[in-house]
């Protein structure tokens, strides 16, 4: 579907960050993500740099905190994310 849309101008994005490195070569503009608030800076690392050597980095990066976050319900699990990013206990109100 990306490959034939997105040459017509259509902007498609996935429903996961996780599915990028296999979009990207379609034409995907990039994705929607619940988990883009809380790993914003790999997602847009691996949009721009998904052809460069560093991309498997970036991909096994944005890959994790998936899964951390998923691991758990989506708030508490956001909220571990962001706890562990920064090094501090924050609890879900």
């Amino acid at each position: 579907m990306i490959g034939v849309f997105a040459k017509e101008g259509l902007e498609i994005c996935p429903p996961s960050e996780v599915l990028l490195s296999a979009v990207l070569p379609l034409g995907a503009a990039g994705c929607i993500s619940a988990t883009a608030n809380v790993n914003s800076g790999n997602i847009a690392q691996l949009c721009e740099r998904w052809q460069d050597e560093h991309a498997s980095s970036f991909r096994e990066m944005v890959t994790h905190i998936r899964k951390t976050v998923r691991s758990v319900p989506m708030i508490p699990g956001r909220c571990g994310a962001v706890a562990q990013q920064y090094q501090r206990a924050v609890r879900p109100t």
